[in-house]
């Protein structure tokens, strides 16, 4: 199946990143020394090697020569972000950085989490505008959101989807294969409880750019971090 190959993927591209990198930095890029946030035990946060999250980020930000970064929510991301935002700024000429909050109550611990590292631009629910006449939604290079849409109504996250599609060169959400996320469409809810998988019914999201695996550990269904050019991206079956 689609997400099967997707697994074999990116296990398989998660085994040639130091090569790459070494490959990188033997042409001549700047070789940074940053292998993610150090954070936790081992880098592990809950099931999540956030340090290898943190990492692939900044990877993918100098990679494709990203300059801004919408962090959507940016809630999900507090205990390291801040971290990796410093050294992105330091790394990365005329870097920005944009927090998005879903809700207002958020704000105060953004503030605190980042005021030792760096002053965000911070964006609170611009989901209330439709999509098509929203002019909250900040535009950028990337938009990335880790570990929120598997908790979100899955009409939040679509609109998250859509408005980054709209307003961002990629796109980099976390994604769970082999989840059909049938119990959520059966419940009538719309209501993640942990996992989504952003190519099965109802988004559909066509092929990823890039998957990004060895992320999650000790969970029934792995979670992944899917590249989008968003450009190129569409849905197997409907339109956006």
């Amino acid at each position: 199946s689609g997400d099967s190959k997707a697994e074999r993927e990116s296990d398989l591209r998660a085994a040639n990143d130091e090569s790459e990198l070494a490959a990188e930095e033997k042409k001549g890029k700047k070789k940074s020394g940053f292998r993610g946030v150090v954070i936790g035990d081992e880098g592990m946060e809950g099931n999540f090697n956030i340090t290898r999250v943190s990492f692939m980020l900044f990877r993918v930000m100098r990679q494709y020569g990203l300059y801004s970064l919408i962090d959507c929510p940016c809630s999900t991301t507090l205990s390291w972000m801040p971290q990796l935002v410093a050294r992105l700024d330091m790394e990365l000429p005329g870097f920005m950085y944009t927090c998005v909050l879903l809700d207002q109550k958020e704000l105060d611990p953004v503030r605190k989490q980042f005021h030792r590292y760096f002053e965000p631009d911070v964006i609170v629910d611009p989901l209330t505008e439709e999509v098509a006449r929203n002019k909250l939604f900040p535009s950028g290079d990337l938009v990335f959101t880790w570990n929120a849409i598997q908790h979100l109504d899955m009409r939040v996250s679509w609109k998250i989807i859509k408005l980054a599609r709209l307003r961002s060169k990629f796109l980099l959400l976390s994604s769970n294969p082999g989840f059909n996320n049938l119990h959520i469409i059966l419940t009538g809810s719309n209501q993640a409880t942990g996992f989504l998988n952003v190519r099965k019914q109802p988004l559909m999201l066509s092929d990823p750019d890039k998957v990004i695996g060895n992320l999650s550990y000790g969970l029934p269904y792995k979670q992944m971090l899917l590249l989008y050019e968003t450009k190129k991206l569409k849905r197997t079956v409907g339109r956006f």
